[in-house]
């Protein structure tokens, strides 16, 4: 956003998957999450929308915001012991190492860091100095100036998009469980995995009340059982923290009682190597339709995954083992080409198996068949191409 690289309006696809210098680096959502603009990334935590954002960047651009936003140094609390974290060099940064960083491995951070990064989001894109000390008074009564303010990170104008786009992320997406009775909450889940184990660090952080951000936080929690992701099990912790803490500090309500009226959301449960008629009655008691593909008794896929969150009312598609080999679950959906040049959409259809027929030179303008459209493997995707 700050360097005019992406706006809240560009659109992405997400196939499920990125190859990356032969690599097939995947989403955590099975399928992809399809086509979705620049705040649905955030809003669905999608892989391979903040790849191709970091690919825009590039590693020069990307390391200058990392370090900017303080990460890999420390960031001068009056406490001893304070850790750096550890961030890459460019020598040790390829396009995997870009790719994977970019959707938050590959570079180890403190909470401190994390609030304090958040923070400067929060308060207009000043990066600030983190104090225990409120003040400090010198043997005559007079103050001393702890100099919190240390450098402007992005634009104000790029602070207040990310605090919309964090805004959506916990009203409608991922971080839904820290909403908060009374106060608008801004923040963004994270899940990272540990390597070399599979485990992983749940986490959230963020701030309210949105339009006068007053209290930034972070929950981590290390090794979760039984759930991993950070919106499951970090945000709610944050919820509760925080309502303790409002009512200690008095802070005012930001919503009304109106604005607090929240659609009635069930959390998908796991249905998948269960048998049909135990999944379909397990949906039914979490209030939720059941839509059957297929034949047979077991349950090899469902969609939305578990985890996932749906109206009272929603349905669930439940793949059944026996699936005709011409169901679109065995098709790929044809990628938004449109300003592409011809390489880039002879690269992106080839990612999908598909094959492009170019009319033209110059930049995508119209294609056959039409975004979103499900087709076989190797079909071929014609597309006209002119001149700026």
């Amino acid at each position: 956003l700050e360097e005019g690289l992406a706006d809240l309006g560009d659109r992405f696809f997400d196939p499920g998957f990125k190859n990356v210098s032969g690599q097939r680096i995947r989403c955590h959502l099975p399928g992809g999450h399809g086509s979705l603009d620049f705040v649905e990334i955030f809003k669905n935590s999608c892989n391979v929308g903040f790849m191709e954002v970091g690919e825009r960047l590039g590693e020069e651009l990307f390391l200058r915001y990392i370090h900017g936003f303080g990460f890999g140094t420390t960031t001068g609390i009056d406490l001893p012991g304070e850790a750096t974290g550890i961030v890459m060099t460019p020598e040790a940064i390829g396009p995997v190492e870009l790719a994977t960083m970019s959707f938050g491995q590959g570079v180890a951070i403190t909470a401190l860091q994390l609030v304090r990064a958040t923070a400067a989001i929060a308060n207009g894109g000043l990066l600030l100095r983190p104090y225990v000390a409120e003040r400090v008074i010198d043997h005559d009564g007079s103050e001393i100036n702890l100099s919190p303010a240390e450098r402007r990170v992005i634009s104000e104008k790029t602070a207040q998009n990310m605090r919309y786009i964090l805004r959506e992320v916990v009203r409608d997406g991922t971080g839904y469980r820290a909403q908060m009775p009374g106060y608008k909450v801004a923040g963004k889940t994270g899940t990272a995995e540990i390597y070399g184990e599979d485990r992983y660090i749940a986490s959230f952080v963020g701030f309210l009340p949105y339009d006068d951000p007053q209290l930034v936080g972070a929950v981590i929690v290390h090794k979760p059982e039984g759930a991993m992701y950070g919106g499951q099990v970090a945000a709610p912790i944050f919820k509760t923290m925080m309502e303790d803490i409002v009512k200690y500090l008095d802070l005012d309500p930001d919503l009304t009682e109106m604005e607090n009226d929240q659609p009635d959301l069930v959390e998908v449960p796991h249905v998948t190597n269960m048998d049909a008629e135990e999944a379909r009655r397990l949906l039914h008691e979490a209030g939720l339709k059941v839509q059957v593909v297929g034949s047979g008794s077991l349950v090899i896929e469902q969609m939305p995954l578990v985890g996932s969150t749906l109206e009272r009312g929603g349905a669930v598609v439940i793949y059944l083992k026996d699936l005709p080999s011409t169901h679109e679950r065995f098709r790929v959906p044809v990628p938004n080409l449109s300003g592409t040049s011809v390489r880039k959409a002879e690269s992106i259809l080839k990612e999908m198996d598909l094959r492009l027929i170019p009319e033209g030179s110059g930049l995508a303008r119209e294609q056959d068949p039409a975004p979103g459209v499900r087709v076989e493997r190797e079909s071929a995707v014609r597309v006209f191409f002119s001149p700026d």
